[in-house]
Order: structure tokens, then sequence, then C-alpha cells
């Protein structure tokens, strides 16, 4: 008998020693790698701050948003994610990037931050941060702003225009769009269009740039008073004193973020004269002109009248309320609504546009005129708007709307239902019988031998084929690209050849190269000064604030010389 189940037992017990254990992958550690793009920075200047995260399996549950350093500003600017291999499985690389930027030189630290992932927490080192003295810029290539405005004696409540003048010499290159700002009490201003235009202004036999920014003013009070000054915040970068350009023809200079600011202007602000006011005049200052469009105007009595009132001129309409009707006896008004606006600066025709209900309560044969005030600039009197009456045919009788009889009803002697009585007799035990144990005999059922001897033979072939399905299965998928895997580099830097590129998508295509060369080649990139500039204007174009220079083609000898750069890079063997 012992013989007899030896055999099934060694079978099975080979079967457990030759089953394919399933090996858990080495999960990655957690790590987290500080990189600041550069290591000292100007007042005024910004610097990229990374936080490179390896080992993440998973998105980021918890990373600081914000970064408060006394005299740093630092702010989050977005995050990438790419895949790097890891013991030949891929692996997630999650960067944080923030700008750093400081106003007075000084060394300054960035504190450990804690960042949390596949609910795993790490701390990151502290990074230090150096503010250095600026460097003196020669003054001739500070731009200079002019404020000018339309008139320096004019109404309160008058829209006056107003213009900002940057005058920039050649050399000087800018990096961010030009938005003035004046804060001066007792007048509005409106925000500057960007989209104003340049001229060019020969001085001294230099063609320099003149940017012209315009906007418009209301003074909000009456005296003497002094407009003034504009402030401009700019990003430029100016040449240093004897400075030559580089063998690819770019300007060597300093990165700046200046200030600048404007002249101020003395103006005389009138009062609005008291003679002739009317009573229920708004402030509105302009020229002005309404007309009304009224439908239905045949309707029965009490049916609603929707009234279009339209105001159109040149003036400050943001003082214009809506026209009042003349006459309100015998009409139901409800509170108009601005249904259309299109009124530009002030300075050019506008149209705003009201939306007015009406309802006749009494037997009508015209809407009545509507009335406007305002005061015209030009002539220096108020002037009085009526509309012409619009006339109505009203059909049907108007009857007063009568209480009906559910109004009188009385709630005070309603009585409260009683609730239903209980009757219990509804439910009733059922008892069940008593039930009986029935006796069944099993008849032995037949053991065959050889069947017992096969069984655990098959089971055991079933799991060693098993074991090598997997294997195949597994050999597969390791030749198979994993999803995520990064481009070649050869096909990338045919992408990045194409000439006419923007300067943010020309890097955005160096970020995937750099990228394809760590993972297909398994290399990390040399410290050299080229791979350093290369790496600081990937930072600059790509993750720095988008403007004029990130969206403008790349330059062909710039675009040349990033490229001999990245060719460094990869094997001569590669395609």
């Amino acid at each position: 008998m012992t013989r007899f189940f030896s055999i099934p037992i060694f079978l099975l017990t080979l079967c457990c020693l030759l089953m394919p254990a399933r090996t858990q992958a080495q999960e990655p550690e957690l790590r987290v790698s500080p990189l600041l793009s550069a290591r000292s920075i100007e007042p005024g200047q910004q610097a990229v701050l990374s936080y490179q995260i390896t080992g993440a399996q998973e998105a980021l549950q918890d990373f600081p948003q914000t970064i408060e350093v006394p005299g740093l500003s630092i702010t989050y600017s977005g995050q990438s994610r790419r895949v790097l291999p890891f013991n030949g499985t891929p692996q997630i690389e999650i960067t944080l990037r923030y700008t750093v930027q400081g106003a007075t030189a000084g060394t300054y630290q960035i504190p450990a931050q804690t960042i949390k992932a596949d609910n795993k927490e790490v701390q990151t080192a502290a990074v230090p941060v150096v503010i250095t003295e600026p460097v003196e810029v020669d003054n001739e290539f500070v731009p200079s702003v002019q404020l000018s405005v339309g008139r320096t004696e004019f109404w309160k409540g008058e829209v006056v225009p107003v213009k900002v003048s940057i005058l920039m010499h050649p050399g000087v290159q800018q990096l961010s769009q030009f938005f003035p700002q004046i804060k001066t009490q007792g007048f509005a201003v409106n925000r500057f269009d960007r989209s104003g235009g340049m001229e060019a202004r020969q001085i001294n036999g230099v063609v320099w740039r003149a940017f012209q920014l315009e906007s418009v003013l209301t003074a909000l009070q009456a005296g003497a008073q002094e407009f003034g000054p504009a402030e401009v915040k700019a990003e430029l970068l100016i040449p240093f004193a004897g400075s030559v350009d580089d063998p690819f023809g770019r300007q060597q200079g300093n990165r700046r973020n200046l200030t600048l600011t404007s002249n101020t202007l003395k103006v005389n602000v009138k009062e609005l004269p008291l003679e002739g006011r009317p009573a229920d005049f708004g402030g509105a200052v302009g020229d002005f002109n309404l007309e009304l469009e009224a439908s239905p105007l045949t309707l029965n009595a009490g049916d609603p009248i929707a009234l279009e009132i339209a105001v159109g001129g040149i003036g400050n309409f943001d003082a214009i309320a809506a026209p009042k009707m003349e006459s309100t006896d015998g009409w139901r008004l409800y509170a108009p609504r601005v249904s259309q606006e299109n009124r530009a600066w002030g300075t050019e025709q506008g149209r705003k546009s009201f939306t007015q209900i009406l309802i006749p309560e009494k037997m009508q044969t015209e809407i009545p005129p509507f009335v406007m005030h305002f005061f015209n600039p030009e002539t220096g009197a108020y002037v009085t708007r009526r509309s012409q009456p619009i006339a109505l045919t009203v059909t049907g009788e108007f009857k007063p709307a009568a209480a009906g009889p559910g109004d009188a009803r009385d709630f005070a002697g309603v009585q409260e239902t009683p609730p239903p009585s209980e009757e219990l007799g509804d439910i009733l035990d059922q008892p069940l019988t008593d039930g009986k144990w029935l006796a069944t005999a099993v008849a032995p059922v037949p053991v065959n031998r050889i069947f017992l001897h096969a069984a655990p033979a098959f089971l055991l072939l079933l799991v060693i084929g098993q074991g090598i399905r997997r294997r195949l299965i597994a050999a597969a998928a390791a030749r198979r690209p994993v999803e995520g895997t990064p481009r070649e580099p050869h096909a990338i830097l045919t992408d990045l050849r194409r000439p006419g590129t923007s300067r943010h998508a020309f890097h955005a295509l160096v970020n995937e190269y750099l990228g394809s060369v760590e993972f297909h080649q398994s290399r990390t990139l040399t410290d050299s000064p080229e791979t350093a500039r290369l790496i600081a204007d990937r930072d600059r174009y790509l993750y720095g604030p988008a403007d004029d220079a990130s969206r403008a083609a790349i330059p062909v000898d710039e675009q040349r010389a990033n490229l001999e750069t990245l060719s460094r890079l990869q094997p001569k063997s590669s395609p």
C-alpha cells in the first residue's frame, strides 16, 4: 500500500518543484534629483529649477505647487514625463519645473521639499541659489519711454487717447512683450493694446525701433493734476559695453528684467457745469444717438412687447444707462438688460443695446418716447435725445384679475387625519411539520490504478507546458517595442533639420532627442560648454515664458550649431 502511494506523491512533489515560480521584478527605488539651470543669476533674471523623479510607477500623488523663500520668487511652470530603461523594463521619469527669480543680490537656499508617489514620500536635497550683483549696462542701450495724451485739457468723464512710445536701440533684443501700466489716482486707464505698431526712427545715423502702444483714459475728478508715469516691465538682452557678435552672428549681452519709467504730464480736468444739467443726468460724456425697435406692434390686451433700445456714438459708454420712458402711465415695465455691446475704446463709433419688456395695462395707441441725457465735450453743453413714438394696435378688453375661489380658502380648521389602527391578526404563525432523515446506501466506486498513476503525470506535463508557454510569451513581449518608448535618434534628427521650425518646437525635438539617446544607447550627456548651452536654451525656450523669441523661427546658423552639438552625442555608426 505504501508503494502504491509513493509514485503519485513523488510526481506531485516533482510537479511543485518544476512549477515556474513567478519572480517579482525588482521595484526601482523612488529617487529625486534637483537641478538648477544656472549656478548664479543676476537680479531680475530667471533660472529653471528641475526636480527629476525616477522610480515612480504611477502619477505623482503630491508635490509642492508653491515654494516660499524670502527674497526669491519661485513659480511652478509644469511637468513632463518620459520612459527610461531599468533592468530591461521601462521606467517613468517625471520632471517638475519651477522658474526662480531674485530681486536682491545674496545667497539663498531653497529648502528640502516632500514629494509623494506610489504611497511613498521622499525628501529632496536643499538647493542653493546665488543672486550676484548686476553687471553695469551702458545707458545708451537702455530703452526710453515717452508718455503722451491726446489733449492736456479735457472734461471730467471725457474719453482721451493715451500713447506710450518705447524707443529701443537696434542692438537690444526684446525677449518679452511690452505691457505698460499707469497707476495714477483720479484716472481710469484701459488696458493697452498689445498689438501696437512699430516704426523706424533714424537718430544720429542709427535706425532705432519705436514701439507705439495705445489706450484711453477717463478723469474721475476735476482740477489740475499730474498724469503718469507709465511703467513698462521688459525682459531684454542688452549688449555689454564693447561686446562683439559671436561666430554665429548672435549678440553677446546680459539678460535683464527692467522696469522702464516714462515722464509725467500736467493736465487740467474741467468740472462739468451745473447750469443746464438735467435732474436725472447719469454722467455720460460724448456724442450719442438713440434708436428704438419694438415687436410686435399688433397685439392682444395684456400681451408683452419686446423693445430694443440702441445707443450709438462716441464717448464714455461705461456711464451710459438704459434710456427711460418719458411717460409710464398705463405701462408695466420690466428692468432692462444689456443685450449687445460693441463700443471699442470710446474714441471711435460704438454701440450699446438694451432689451426691455413692456406690457400695456390699458388701451394704448403708441409707445411713448424714450429719453437719454449726456454732456457733449465739443460744445460744452448738455444734450437730451428723445426717440419718436411707435404706433401700436391693441385689440381685446383689459379685465382686472379676479381672485379665484382657492384664494379665499380657510386653512385654520383643517383637522389632522388620524393614523390607521393596527390589526396584528393579519400576521399568523405557520408551524412547520416535523422532518425525517432519509437513509441512503452509497455503492463503492471502483478505482482504476492506471488512471490513478496517469493523472499526476498528466498534471505534471500540463504545468510544464504552461511554464514554457509563459516564458515564450515573456520573450515575445521583451522583443516587442514597449509603449511609450522614444523614437530612434536618427528619426528625430530628420525632424530637427527641417527649416522654418519655431524655437519652441525645435527645442521640444531637442528634448525628445536627448531622451532617445539616453534610452536607446544608455549614454549620459557629456559635460561640455556646448551641451550646457544647448540645455540652457532648451529650458529657456521650452519651459520658460512664451514670448516672441520662442515663437519665432530658429535662425539657420543657430539651428546648424545645435545640430552639430547633437550629432556628437550619436555614434557615427548610427544611420
